[in-house]
Order: structure tokens, then C-alpha cells, then sequence
């Protein structure tokens, strides 16, 4: 068990390498219940049971190479030299108990540098939690990679309960080393296969918001979007004040929403 003022557990790697953060209970009373950041972009990875804070129940932060240009808050390929830069360096969260914000995000992920974000709230007993002011889960993805989402029951009070954005407007400059491979059809970058941007959220519980969407995912990128609210039981619900389901796919790829119950 970990307990503070400013933050439960925190983790801030600038060197070489990932991060990674263990813990069964992460509390603070001002600040995050687990934080996590890592300036190098070497990939983050977070396994707790129960996180709760004042600003967010879990924050975790990936960047990369910070002074290089703005493409509208895209990710530049170009900086990518050799293939071992253009491993995949990905956001990985699992809660598998209660993940509560009074004044923020349940759970908070923004991967800025190429890299997937993936996210599993959930347990065998279909009760894992998650809780927030303006979000309960927001997951956003401004590199190159994919976005996965999976959960039991998520609540927002004055936002939507699941909120994934994945890419910009002006997505990413990819390049001369970015090939099609017209073998496979497979993106790659320097001979190394890539992800370019898939939303997948599944959502078997209850998805609550007080104030605002259900389920709410924008894609910029040149993936699919799937969205499934169900479950065997056909129990699964996503309730809303505003739009139970938005699903938004603006680089072309398709858009999948299988759901039991949304009420708005």
C-alpha cells in the first residue's frame, strides 16, 4: 500500500529505458494516486489493484524528443533514425479493483510519442470500477499506434464516462521511410511493422455519465473504430444525459457499434 499527499506512488523515468509501477492501493489526498512519466518515450507500463486521488486516480504520460516540430500536435515520423527508435513504446494500464478522481480523471493516458495505449479495467468477477470528475477513462494517443479499451462498470460526472481520442487533424508526417509492404499490406517504418491507429473499447457493465457522453471516440488516424457495449447476460448499459454512443472515424477506416442497452 502506497499513501501521500501529492501522490500515491509516482515514477519519473528521463533516461533510457520503460517504466514500471506495481502497487495494490495507491492513494493521495492532492494529487494523483498513481503517476507515471516517462520524458524518452521508452514506454510505460502500470498493473494496480486500487488507485484513488484528488486530481487523478492514475496519470500516465509518455513523450518523446520534445523540441522537435509541431505537426498539430501530430508525431513526426522523420525523427525516428533507426529501427530500435521505432520499437513500439506503448502505454499499458491494468486496475483490476476501484479507480476513483473527486476532481479529475479516473484514469488519465496520453501517448505522444509512437506506441499503442491500452487500458484494462476489469476483473473475473466483472466488478473492477473506475470513477471520475470530467472523465472516467480518457485514453489519447497523438503517435502513431492503436488505442484498446476494456472495461466493467465506468461513471463521470461531468464528462463522458469513456472518452479515446487517437491522432489529429493534421495526423503525422510519416516520410520516405514509410512503406506500404505490397506483400501484406502492412504499414512499416525503417523495415519495422507499425500500428497506425485502431480503436477498440469494450464496455460489458454499466457506462455512466451524470453530464455528459457515454462512450465518446474520435479517430484522426487510418484505422477502424469498434465500439462493443455488451455482455452474454445482454445487462450491459451505457446511460447518458447527452450521446450514449459518438463514435467519429475521419481517416477513412470503418466504424463497428454493437451495444444491449444505451439510454440518452
Amino acid at each position: 500500500q502506497a499513501a501521500g499527499y501529492f501522490a500515491g506512488i509516482s515514477g519519473y523515468q528521463s533516461g533510457s529505458g520503460s517504466l514500471t509501477i506495481k502497487a495494490d492501493n495507491a492513494t493521495a489526498n492532492s494529487g494523483n494516486g498513481v503517476n507515471a512519466e516517462n520524458t524518452t518515450g521508452g514506454g510505460i507500463e502500470i498493473s494496480v489493484i486500487n488507485a484513488s486521488g484528488q486530481n487523478n486516480g492514475i496519470f500516465a504520460r509518455n513523450s518523446y524528443r520534445e523540441d522537435g516540430p509541431d505537426h498539430g500536435g501530430g508525431f513526426d515520423l522523420n525523427f525516428l533514425t533507426t529501427p530500435s527508435e521505432a520499437a513500439p513504446n506503448s502505454i499499458t494500464i491494468s486496475a483490476s479493483g476501484e479507480v476513483t478522481s473527486s476532481d479529475g480523471y479516473g484514469i488519465y493516458a496520453r501517448n505522444q510519442t509512437y506506441g499503442d495505449v491500452t487500458i484494462d479495467a476489469t476483473n473475473e468477477a466483472g466488478d473492477a470500477s473506475v470513477y471520475g470528475q470530467y472523465a472516467g477513462i480518457y485514453a489519447q494517443n497523438t503517435g502513431p499506434g492503436s488505442v484498446v479499451v476494456s472495461t466493467n462498470d465506468v461513471s463521470a460526472y461531468n464528462g463522458a464516462a469513456i472518452r479515446v481520442r487517437n491522432g489529429y487533424r493534421n495526423y503525422v508526417s510519416i516520410g520516405s521511410a514509410f512503406t506500404i509492404s505490397s506483400a501484406n499490406s502492412e504499414p512499416q517504418f525503417n523495415g519495422i511493422p507499425i500500428s497506425l491507429g485502431e480503436v477498440t473499447v469494450t464496455a460489458t457493465g454499466n457506462t455512466t455519465s451524470e453530464y455528459g457522453g457515454g462512450i465518446d471516440v474520435t479517430n484522426y488516424a487510418p484505422g477502424d473504430v469498434t465500439i462493443d457495449a455488451t455482455n452474454e447476460t445482454g445487462t450491459a448499459e451505457v446511460r447518458s444525459d447527452d450521446t450514449g454512443i459518438r463514435a467519429a472515424n475521419y481517416a477513412g477506416g470503418d466504424v463497428y457499434v454493437s451495444a444491449n442497452n444505451v439510454y440518452a
